[in-house]
């Protein structure tokens, strides 16, 4: 019985005969480094004229493990140096800085919204809110936080108004009780 192991087109040569079909060995170059690499342990081969040999693809040659790298040019900065921010000032740019003022609305205004301070709260966060706005627009350059200073000018103008809607339904309110009493 055969199993396709003859030397008759099967999938292999007869038995004992060496890898590759039968055909001599294996194809030429089978096992060599690739051009321009040297094997393991030896130096690469220089080229033409005592250059160095070009990897596959024209790529230049990289040196062996453990070869002295080159310094690129300027030194790193060593572990644990502080670096520049994410997003950053490139060198000669000016870094924008959120304006104080615009945080200061936003505090105010939130204070008279949830604490219900509207009296003393809601009128500055809408004063120092649109001094905020109108400075960081002058100014884009420098600052930043204009989401911020309207945030907390609109927060200034919605408790002031209620504020003051609140106080004329508490005078009428007095005035028609008042009103009421005196005539009961």
């Amino acid at each position: 019985m055969n199993y396709g192991g003859g030397g008759h087109g099967g999938y292999g040569g007869p038995p004992g005969a060496p890898p590759g079909g039968g055909h001599g060995g294996p194809p030429p170059g089978y096992g060599a480094p690739p051009p321009g690499y040297a094997p393991a342990g030896q130096a690469p081969q220089a080229g033409p004229y005592g250059a160095p040999q070009a990897g596959p693809y024209g790529a230049p040659q990289q040196q062996p493990y453990g070869a002295p790298q080159q310094p690129y040019g300027a030194p790193q900065q060593p572990y644990g140096a502080p670096q520049q921010p994410f997003g950053g000032a490139m060198p000669g740019q000016q870094v924008r800085q959120q304006h104080p003022k615009a945080m200061t609305a936003l505090v105010l205004g939130g204070v008279s919204w949830f604490l219900g301070l509207w009296l003393i709260c809601s009128v500055p966060a809408w004063i120092i809110g649109a001094n905020a706005l109108k400075e960081i627009r002058a100014n884009p350059h420098l600052y930043t936080g204009e989401s911020e200073a309207k945030i907390g000018m609109w927060l200034g103008i919605v408790h002031t108004v209620l504020g003051a809607v609140a106080i004329i339904f508490a005078i009428l309110f007095l005035v028609l009780f008042a009103a009421a009493a005196s005539v009961g």
